[in-house]
């Protein structure tokens, strides 16, 4: 049994179809080749969340300066601003 380890480009789908198809004619594949190709399901999980938190990441910061803002303002304290 031989493993190839890649990782999850879309360039290297080309060199799996390649493989596959090389494999396939010299009778090396089992299943005909249907689990030849299996993605790494962490991967993808981790590629999806940091794209939707890519989103969020810009908004963390200005949440912050105005709670920030908000505790540190005279009228929350009670105070007059002059």
């Amino acid at each position: 049994m031989s493993i190839i380890m890649i990782d999850n480009a879309s360039s290297n789908d080309v060199a799996v179809t390649f493989f596959k198809k090389k494999l396939k004619i010299m009778g090396g594949l089992v299943m005909d080749g249907k689990y030849f190709h299996v993605r790494c399901c962490a991967h993808i999980l981790n590629l999806v969340i940091n794209n939707g938190l890519r989103d969020v990441h810009n908004s963390i910061p200005t949440i912050r300066n105005v709670v920030r803002f908000v505790r540190s303002s005279s009228h929350r304290l009670g105070l007059k601003s002059t």
